[in-house]
């Protein structure tokens, strides 16, 4: 394999693991341990690793231009990490982390990322469950 591929492969292993996880669920016998953990690392990856831009805001009230890695850390400037934090937990910029998330192809296919593998991992744990009749019938 090239050094150009395994770089590319490096950057953007998580998307790898969405056509994994559909062809585990829809084409082979689900396996709810093996779906719970790609599931796991695929919310792990778009929330720390995955290639989104910085949702900081710039003192020129524009977001910042450089890339973060994850939708949870800001880019390689320290106070952007922590000005990324801040909106997450301050309930009144949860609409400019929207707005900041949302600009650009990168930010929507992380933020797909963690839905569909928290949607993944949630059935995971509740399929089995349903398969073994689970459900109070009388």
């Amino acid at each position: 394999m090239r050094a150009k591929t395994k770089k590319v492969l490096a950057r953007y292993w998580g998307y790898v693991l969405i056509p994994v996880l559909f062809l585990g669920w829809f084409y082979f016998e689900p396996n709810p341990l093996v779906l719970g953990v790609l599931s796991s690392l695929t919310v792990l990856y778009a929330l720390f690793r995955a290639p989104v831009p910085c949702a900081a805001i710039t003192r020129g009230n524009e977001f910042c231009r450089h890339n973060a890695k994850g939708l949870l850390r800001g880019c390689y400037l320290k106070q952007h990490k922590w000005q990324n934090l801040k909106m997450l937990v301050r309930r009144s910029s949860w609409g400019t982390l929207r707005s900041a998330i949302f600009r650009s192809l990168a930010g929507n296919a992380a933020a797909l990322t963690v839905i569909v593998g928290a949607i993944s991992a949630f059935g995971s744990v509740v399929v089995p469950f349903l398969n073994k009749g689970g459900g109070g019938g009388s």
